[in-house]
Formats: structure tokens, sequence, C-alpha cells
């Protein structure tokens, strides 16, 4: 799996696979502001709207 930097403990990231089998990490912040980027360049080693996932219990 390719590692997306920070996005890949963000709560944000959805990772979506393209027909061909390429794997993208998109940003659901993206889906609310249209300021802000949906597959913004990797890896990303900083973020202002970072939002650590929630670990089950």
């Amino acid at each position: 799996m390719t590692p997306f930097g920070l996005c890949d403990r963000c709560r944000h990231q959805r990772l979506v696979t393209s027909g061909r089998g390429s794997t993208f990490s998109m940003c659901e912040r993206g889906l609310q502001d249209p300021d802000w980027p949906k597959y913004p360049p990797m890896p990303v080693l900083r973020c202002p709207r970072f939002a650590p996932r929630q670990e089950p219990d």
C-alpha cells in the first residue's frame, strides 16, 4: 500500500480505488469546502485540518 503521509492517520481520509487498481487518498473535507482539495498532493506532511482517527474501543 502507498503511504499517504499524515492522511493515513486522519479521519477525513477515504481511500478510492480506480478501475485499473490504483489507490488514491481523497480528503472528505474537500467535499464540504470548495476551497479545499479533494485530492491533495502526496505525501501530506502538514495539514491544518488534520483530525486523528478514533480508535475502536
